[in-house]
């Protein structure tokens, strides 16, 4: 994405850091193909001419979360739902004795 020219290269950027903080995946071959193909879609986008806003649309943020939707992989969150469902059915277990 280095190579993109502006303000392609700007915004391609923020959204990475966006993906990254939002998106939540742990796996690294989830991580690798979406940022493949984010970059292709940059990239394809500087090709055809396509304005920024052609790509991101009118709400930024619900385009990255599309975009992150797309993708299948173990997210930090999901640790996070196994330990709380843990903790309740241990705690179900203590109150059934």
């Amino acid at each position: 994405m280095d190579a993109l020219p502006e303000p392609y290269r700007r915004t391609a950027k923020a959204y990475q850091r966006y993906l990254l903080q939002s998106a939540g995946y742990v796996d690294g071959d989830t991580l690798v193909t979406m940022f493949s193909d984010f970059a292709d879609l940059w990239e394809r986008a500087v090709a055809d001419q396509t304005p920024v806003r052609g790509v991101v649309g009118e709400d930024p943020a619900g385009f990255a979360d599309e975009f992150a939707a797309a993708y299948t992989g173990r997210q930090w969150l999901d640790k996070e739902r196994e330990r709380l469902s843990a903790v309740v059915a241990e705690a179900e277990r203590e109150q059934s004795r």
